[in-house]
């Protein structure tokens, strides 16, 4: 079921950021992310009608282009049997491709990262070293990681790209002059693979949602997603894996709000507050949890 918020314009600068968002899905090359985040988009009202013809123009441009990864579809191969191919089957032949130059292409992808100037060039780096063959790429990365102070995401993302090419065991990040020892094989690349509290949070917000705002599911799922990348190994993420039931809805409830906030100008933070059973002894935890929201969604969403 699709939800439309005709009746609601979103901020420019919500709009802003996600539109920074798309161009990220886009250069990753992570089009059924794309998609959705366009079709989520088109929802709102906005008075720039231009705009609104231009995210249509890509929608479709991206729907026409690339349906294997937008659809699923299965593909016959010789002898008529059917093999789907994922995405990331996609991405493993693009790179191969690109990386037939040898070491001096994979050399280049190295220098990205290390550059640390540009945060998306880190990324789209990330992205295809995950599927690049070269015995230099996991070394380098994790002196990289112990050596440099990188943003969150980046960290986050080097982690999962090592998990993806099969390394295990402890490595060690830079975060704001401190020095976090992580395991490898432990970093989640879903939403799935986190811990059961802290998936329990945002399922929540879905839960809640549901009935009037279906779509305010996947904004919430997109928006914890960016903020657990940016907690990941820190004391406050050891915390929130290990939470007692009621902190599950302290979290989820000044996730809801926070949101709610940044989307439509304003919340009933009350309201809010009693539909996840949040009682007077819990209003402080409730508080603390709302300020550090509210403070990574500002920085999110206004680069401040």
């Amino acid at each position: 079921m699709t939800h439309s918020y005709d009746n609601v314009v979103l901020f420019p600068k919500t709009a802003a950021s996600y539109e920074k968002q798309m161009t990220q899905m886009l250069e990753q090359e992570r089009y059924e992310e794309a998609v959705r985040l366009l079709r989520y988009l088109l929802q709102f009202a906005r008075d720039d009608a231009e705009k609104q013809a231009q995210w249509r123009a890509l929608l479709q441009w991206l729907e026409t282009m690339f349906p294997e990864t937008l659809y699923d579809d299965a593909v016959m191969q010789e002898g008529g049997e059917e093999e789907e191919i994922t995405e990331e089957d996609l991405k493993r032949q693009s790179v191969a491709g690109k990386s037939a130059e040898g070491r001096q292409y994979v050399g280049r992808l190295l220098d990205m990262l290390e550059d640390g100037t540009d945060m998306e060039r880190q990324m789209i780096a990330l992205e295809q070293l995950a599927f690049a063959e070269d015995d230099r790429i996991d070394e380098f990365v994790k002196e990289w990681l112990h050596t440099a102070e990188s943003h969150p995401f980046v960290q986050f993302r080097a982690l999962q790209m090592l998990k993806q090419r099969g390394g295990k065991g402890p490595v060690v990040l830079a975060r704001a002059q401190n020095k976090m020892v992580l395991r490898i094989e432990d970093t989640p690349l879903n939403l799935e693979e986190f811990p059961d509290r802290i998936r329990e949070m945002v399922y929540r917000v879905q839960q809640i949602s549901e009935s009037e705002q279906p779509d305010f599911g996947f904004f919430a799922e997109q928006t914890w997603l960016e903020f657990l990348k940016t907690v990941y190994g820190t004391e406050l993420y050891t915390s929130m894996s290990s939470c007692r039931e009621e902190e599950v809805d302290v979290w989820a409830s000044a996730l809801h709000t926070v949101l709610h906030e940044s989307l439509f100008g304003s919340a009933d933070r009350e309201h809010m507050r009693e539909q996840y059973g949040i009682t007077a002894s819990m209003l402080q935890a409730w508080g603390e949890a709302y300020a550090c929201l509210q403070s990574f969604i500002r920085a999110l969403y206004t680069g401040g």
